[in-house]
């Protein structure tokens, strides 16, 4: 009995910890870096208008600093965007200066940020600099985002007297690309399943085995989600059949019985944690489940919660498998003898047939 109250306080362990886990790679997950170098873009068509304001005698340039927020960007981006942003001002007139033999650009990282500097030690160091390069002014820039939005703020300075000659905030959103059409799917499986049961005060005389095995078959519905990327809707129900059950004298004792048969409902989301190269159907080559569902046999129900991972064979079959966390429940097998049946079930589909578009 301790040992099993061990195992079932794991289960649940496991459980939360992966419902915590996907939740994290659910809402965690932003802009992908192809949609923030796109978003960059569009900040920065209006350009050539833009640097007309800037004073003619000031066309050559060092760009010796470049910030970036270090919640969602990392250093290969930034660098990226660096390189972007220096191709966009040469494509516009301006004339920038590399200088690796002078200031070689430097990465650094903080607690809230990333940044690639040149590292000068003070306005004279620069002044120096300046002037052996020729140079007319320096260029510096920050960005951050904010959901779809970039913020990008570029200032340009007088080589000689540090004074800010030009300054412009780009700020653009990235348009919210039009929802996927919602899609209904059907998928079928057929497999085993295992119950955990344990005795009880009165039935210590019983042949009680650790689980009781089942012949399954479930039917599941998935509704595409709009709020979750990569997520379906469902919702589930199964019939199982006894295989083998608890034991004494030789004689069955579950006929009729919660272990001995039944039904069970459940409600929640599919995850698409790895999907599949393919654009005809919605594959992947791994997902998982989580849901909250009912076991239902003549007089019982107990509640369950289930966690499953899948994985597309074909584009037409899979395989998978749940574990769940079944609240254990006392039931009689006998006349006044009980045996608890609960904690630990899992079910292994080792075939699926899915109806997916």
């Amino acid at each position: 009995m301790l040992k099993e109250k061990k195992i079932n306080k794991l289960v649940i362990f496991l459980f939360l910890l992966t419902v915590l886990t996907s939740a994290q790679f659910i809402y965690a997950e932003g802009l992908a870096e192809q949609e923030v170098i796109d978003l960059l873009d569009i900040s920065l068509r209006n350009l050539t208008q833009e640097l007309k304001t800037l004073n003619p005698e000031i066309r050559k340039v060092l760009f010796y600093s470049l910030k970036g927020d270090r919640r969602n960007i990392s250093q290969p981006l930034l660098r990226q965007l660096q390189g972007k942003i220096e191709s966009t001002f040469v494509t516009a007139g301006l004339k920038l200066v590399y200088a690796p033999g002078f200031k070689p650009i430097q990465i650094g990282v903080s607690e809230e940020r990333v940044s690639l500097v040149s590292g000068f030690k003070d306005i004279d160091e620069m002044r120096e600099t300046a002037a052996k390069l020729k140079l007319d002014g320096f260029m510096e820039g920050e960005l951050f985002l904010a959901e779809r939005r970039l913020h990008l703020n570029i200032r340009i300075f007088d080589a000689e007297t540090m004074a800010i000659v030009w300054s412009k905030d780009f700020s653009n959103i990235l348009p919210t690309p039009p929802p996927k059409p919602r899609t209904t799917g059907i998928d079928i499986g057929f497999g085993g399943a295992g119950l955990s049961l344990s005795r009880t005060v009165d039935s210590q005389d019983l042949s009680v085995p650790s689980f009781v095995y089942y012949y399954t078959a479930d039917l599941r519905i998935t509704q595409t989600s709009e709020l979750i990327k990569n997520s379906r809707y469902i919702f589930g129900g199964q019939i199982f059949y006894l295989s083998e059950g608890v034991e004494s004298k030789k004689i069955s004792l579950v006929s009729g019985k919660l272990v001995g048969g039944g039904f069970a409902l459940r409600g929640g989301i599919y995850l698409s944690l790895i999907k599949a190269p393919t654009k005809s159907k919605n594959r992947s080559w791994l997902a998982t489940e989580l849901s909250l569902g009912k076991i239902f046999s003549p007089g019982v129900s107990q509640t369950a919660f289930f966690l499953g991972v899948e994985c597309d064979i074909t584009e037409d079959m899979s395989s998978a498998f749940r574990v769940a966390y079944v609240i254990p429940k006392e039931i009689t097998v006998e006349t006044s003898k009980k045996v608890s049946a609960g904690g630990i079930y899992y079910e292994i589909s080792l075939l699926r047939f899915n109806f997916n578009p």
